[in-house]
């Protein structure tokens, strides 16, 4: 009696739960209803479905997070490089990492001299050994 009930629907039997309202249902919560009452959603296909800001095609903000939902971070957003400041004196060392924004603790300046003395650093002390 299943098939019956599937072609009653007119192909509209399954929905998903959106719980926080973007359109994009949690692809683990389906509802098999022809009449969806409530929060629900035509495709479950939302990564985060408490977080309305994430979801598959929005677009990336840079801030660290996954918005489209397509498991890579911030891609396709403008970078530079930032080095770690081991002394907070705004000057890093290292190996710089690329990010559309500064991580805390992280400089865009990588001319550091001595990144474990917060006095010396370029123009103060860098250049008498």
């Amino acid at each position: 009696m299943l098939w019956w009930w599937l072609a009653a629907c007119d192909g509209g039997c399954v929905w998903w739960v959106d719980a926080d309202g973007d359109g994009h249902g949690d692809p683990l919560a389906p509802l098999w209803t022809c009449a969806p009452e409530g929060a629900v959603a035509s495709v479950g296909d939302d990564c985060d479905d408490s977080d309305p800001e994430r979801f598959p095609g929005q677009a990336e903000r840079c801030d660290g997070r996954d918005q489209d939902c397509d498991g890579a971070v911030d891609e396709g957003l403008p970078t530079a490089e930032y080095w770690f400041d081991g002394d907070g004196d705004g000057f890093g060392a290292g190996r710089p990492v690329r990010r559309c924004f500064a991580p805390p603790e992280w400089s865009e300046n990588g001319d550091d001299c001595d990144d474990v003395d917060p006095e010396r650093y370029p123009g103060a002390g860098c250049d008498t050994g």
